[in-house]
């Protein structure tokens, strides 16, 4: 070859091959298996990315650039990544819930990796991977008519499969679960909700709808691992999930926040 060049698919479809090997490479050498997790991410997020990218690419060649309204050239950005998943939805491109779920907790991941200090279980992380490779196959059978398998050699993409099969398994065994032990605690006549872990997105985080003064507590995600913490607003009393610890005082928003200042004089 005596030039670097790859289409925006051909270039997709690079990045996700080598995000499949350091995944597989993480098993056969396991003192290397946070690296080759790290490497499968930065890989398999970049494919995703392009190959959103190519579906733009497929309805118009401009829209794949930050500023469709200024001249066009080799230098010219492209449309960043948290900008994507709208620029497709306005363009009809239909996103399901837990494919907008997956892109962004895959942006937030890589930008953390390339920018700051990480910090990921191997289980939490196993199960994003997980995810985003559903994710592929999905999005490229769906929106580019293309099969995944058709672009890997060997038996690759047969073992894909059942390591995606097996998380899924993993998942459902983890609600079943929950669901068990929302049973329980509605017998004792409780009323609870069952909520995604905003983490993993496993419906496994049981929560009580009885109002409490409680601002934080925290409870572990069965399914990943993740510390969660249940804040509940200060001002308007709804409840949310987050995976960071807040200050005593959390607010849904500028309004509510605004709104406690001025009830309490603050």
């Amino acid at each position: 070859m005596s030039e670097l060049k790859y289409n925006i698919f051909e270039n997709a479809l690079d990045s996700i091959d080598h995000g499949i090997h350091h995944f597989f490479s993480s098993e056969k050498y396991p003192n290397y298996k946070g690296k080759n997790y790290k490497y499968s991410i930065l890989h398999t997020i970049q494919g995703i990315e392009l190959l959103m990218k190519e579906k733009l690419y497929r309805v118009n060649p401009s829209l794949i650039y930050a500023n469709i309204d200024r001249p066009i050239n080799d230098d010219s950005l492209t449309v960043n990544f948290k900008a994507l998943p709208q620029r497709l939805l306005n363009c009809g491109v239909q996103l399901s819930d837990s494919w907008l779920k997956t892109i962004e907790e895959g942006r937030r991941v890589r930008n953390r990796i390339e920018h700051k200090d990480v910090s990921f279980t191997l289980r939490e992380t196993q199960l994003l991977l997980g995810r985003i490779f559903k994710l592929i196959i999905e999005f490229a059978r769906n929106e580019l008519k293309v099969e995944l398998k058709d672009h890997l050699q060997g038996d690759v993409y047969e073992e894909l499969i059942r390591q995606i099969n097996f998380f899924d398994e993993i998942i459902r065994h983890a609600e079943e679960n929950a669901k068990e032990y929302a049973t329980e605690i509605e017998n004792t006549g409780v009323s609870v909700d069952i909520w995604a872990c905003p983490k993993c997105q496993a419906k496994t985080i049981v929560v009580s709808t009885k109002k409490t003064k409680t601002i934080l507590y925290s409870e572990e995600c069965k399914m990943c691992k993740s510390k969660i913490y249940f804040v509940r607003c200060s001002y308007c009393g709804k409840l949310y999930l987050s995976t960071e610890k807040d200050s005593v005082f959390f607010f849904c928003d500028s309004t509510c926040r605004w709104g406690f200042e001025v009830a309490y004089g603050f």
